[in-house]
């Protein structure tokens, strides 16, 4: 069985030195989806939130707490760390969910 390769801390340096852009636009793009998800719950109803883990995180922790945590935090760290883990995809890990949040959050506002 292949050994699960060890993150490291040089691993986080070479992420940003080589896709800075990317990363700053993923959180850019998580960070306009999450406000705008806030606007339309504190706004409309929770319940209407079509994304389960969203939607329940918002329904324990409220509509602002809880879509941080779940559509900032979590999105955000799984992004990151499965662009470091898969090293010959991670341009495609970076770019690949810009564009759905940059969707979700112009739907959210409309």
């Amino acid at each position: 069985m292949e050994k699960i390769k060890e993150i490291k801390g040089r691993d986080f340096v070479d992420l940003w030195k080589q896709h800075s852009l990317w990363v700053i636009l993923l959180m850019g793009a998580y960070a306009f989806d999450t406000l705008s998800t806030i606007h339309f719950m504190t706004r409309g109803d929770i319940h209407y939130e079509l994304h389960p883990l969203v939607r329940h995180s918002a329904i324990i922790f409220g509509p602002v707490i809880g879509t941080i945590l779940s559509t900032f935090v979590f999105k955000s760290i799984v992004a990151l760390f499965l662009a470091l883990y898969l090293k010959q995809m991670r341009i495609w890990v970076l770019i690949a969910p810009i564009i759905p949040a940059i969707i979700a959050g112009y739907i959210n506002f409309s």
